[in-house]
């Protein structure tokens, strides 16, 4: 295959602006995420090793490298959420932001051993994670400050079907699923 382009059209297919032309053998880790002004995608160029996270901005037409990650994003890059400001996404085991006008990404979170980030959501003014012990099976919510700390604050249920449903404003709505018995618990 030849070379790609990624390009943005306004909704009537005017004004074309082209993002990021990628080098034929480039793989795209996952869909682009979306911003305000900015476009997020992860890439990996044919002599690359790695992934790296990319930042298009939308009205310049330029592109830059902000982040490279340690784990194949194309499973995980989905568990990205944007705000005005930032950028969140988890790069196995951590959780990250890069600024939208920024050059480098920000280490928020490293979970500990044995726990896998399986969704990432933004409250108001939090990130709110979903998480599985990998040894139990049991699910968790964290929850840290959009700034990062060194801990979550943790709601651990001991039913392994827990479920981040919606967040809306600062308030986190989650399910746990059906006891052995039946009832809800």
């Amino acid at each position: 295959a030849g070379a790609r382009l990624l390009r943005r059209y306004d909704a009537d297919f005017l004004n074309p602006v082209d993002l990021v032309q990628l080098a034929s053998g480039t793989d795209v880790g996952v869909p682009p995420r979306i911003g305000r002004q900015q476009v997020y995608l992860s890439l990996r160029g044919p002599s690359e090793s790695s992934f790296r996270l990319f930042r298009a901005d939308d009205s310049a037409g330029t592109s830059l490298a902000v982040h490279t990650f340690s784990t194949n994003p194309g499973s995980l890059f989905w568990l990205s959420s944007t705000d005005p400001t930032h950028v969140y996404f988890v790069d196995a085991p951590s959780v990250y932001r890069v600024a939208h006008n920024g050059s480098a990404s920000e280490l928020l979170y490293t979970a500990p051993a044995g726990t896998q980030l399986m969704r990432l959501s933004l409250s108001a003014n939090r990130v709110i994670l979903q998480t599985v012990n990998n040894t139990t099976g049991d699910m968790g919510l964290g929850s840290l400050p959009k700034s990062g700390a060194a801990s979550l604050t943790v709601l651990e249920p001991d039913n392994p079907d827990l479920n981040l449903e919606a967040i809306a404003g600062t308030r986190v709505y989650y399910n746990v699923g059906n006891a052995a018995d039946g009832t809800l618990e």
